[in-house]
């Protein structure tokens, strides 16, 4: 075999393991992700860009919108993974994007808390709407029995 087919199998190998190592980081934190899920109301936030590295972050909060577990995810390998964010439980969603309020956190990592808290009150908005348009269209049985297009 001559050196350039070498290198070109030895880069599509590279490639395939990590496309493999990928998807197994992608399971580990959905996995975890789906742990999280358990404890109360999840959202995930991002912050970056494809030129500066990028931080996610997952925040779990209760029915009093107080965080209850936070945890990033950054890293340049494929063995990055979440990292719990000591000293955000107990503050409140509405601390969290306050610019006054002090967190033990970096701008970075908080502009991707931020944006955890903006996707919670999006899905509470549009939870919202849904509960307030009535399903138009929809056939339903009347109280006679009769199919219908309208409650």
């Amino acid at each position: 075999m001559k050196l350039g087919s070498t290198l070109i199998i030895a880069f599509v190998l590279a490639w395939i393991i990590q496309f493999g190592m990928t998807y197994l980081q992608m399971r580990r934190f959905q996995k975890r992700l789906s742990e999280l899920r358990k404890e109360g109301v999840t959202a995930t936030g991002m912050s970056g860009s494809m030129y500066k590295r990028r931080v996610y972050a997952v925040l779990v909060i209760d029915q009093n919108e107080k965080i209850l577990h936070a945890e990033q995810f950054s890293g340049w390998t494929v063995f990055a993974g979440l990292k719990p964010v000591k000293g955000l439980e107990g503050f409140t969603t509405k601390d969290i994007l306050d610019e006054e309020v002090a967190l033990p956190i970096s701008k970075k990592i908080r502009t991707a808390f931020q944006n955890a808290v903006e996707e919670i009150e999006k899905a509470k908005e549009k939870a919202a709407e849904k509960k307030e348009e009535p399903p138009n269209g929809i056939p339903t049985i009347n109280s006679s029995g009769n199919l219908t297009d309208q409650l």
